[in-house]
């Protein structure tokens, strides 16, 4: 089966469903919700990828500024938010408003009951950290989508 592009959501779950194609790379979010619904749909595990699980950061990157109006109180803030006490209090909060696809904090030693079983971080998976440089490399994945732009134009 050939690639297929497709224009807008929920274009391709809803081809999905239908069972016009077996496989789509669209939203987490709309596949859960699809599922349900109760649809004929479901999410790939990750973990079955030999090549690791995708993990990103989306909301965790925190920033100080250079010239802080009071630079030790953002510097005992930072502090606490990155501790085990802070992270799990970041996560609790977060989790109320947490989609499908977050995976709460990135730390491992604190407790994960309040984020979905799927979208845990697990001792002993490999993850492919997506704030990685290389993982910013454009190249390679605007030539893999030029080939199937122009595999789907012939």
């Amino acid at each position: 089966m050939a690639p297929t592009l497709y224009a807008r959501y929920p274009q391709g779950e809803d081809w999905l469903a239908a069972g016009k194609y077996s496989l789509c790379l669209c939203r987490h979010q709309s596949i859960s919700e699809a599922k349900a619904q109760g649809l004929p749909v479901d999410l790939m595990d990750p973990t079955q990828f030999k090549e690791g699980v995708g993990v990103e950061t989306r909301a965790k990157t925190l920033v100080l500024m250079n010239q802080a109006p009071h630079p030790n109180a953002a510097k005992v803030f930072i502090n606490w938010f990155l501790s085990r006490e802070g992270q799990i209090d970041f996560q609790k909060t977060s989790a109320k408003y947490i989609d499908a696809g977050a995976e709460g904090s990135l730390r491992m030693d604190i407790p994960k009951d309040d984020i979905p079983a799927r979208n845990r971080l697990n001792p002993g998976v490999k993850y492919v950290p997506q704030w990685n440089p290389d993982f910013f490399d454009m190249k390679a994945i605007n030539k893999l989508i030029s080939e199937a732009q122009a595999e789907v134009k012939k």
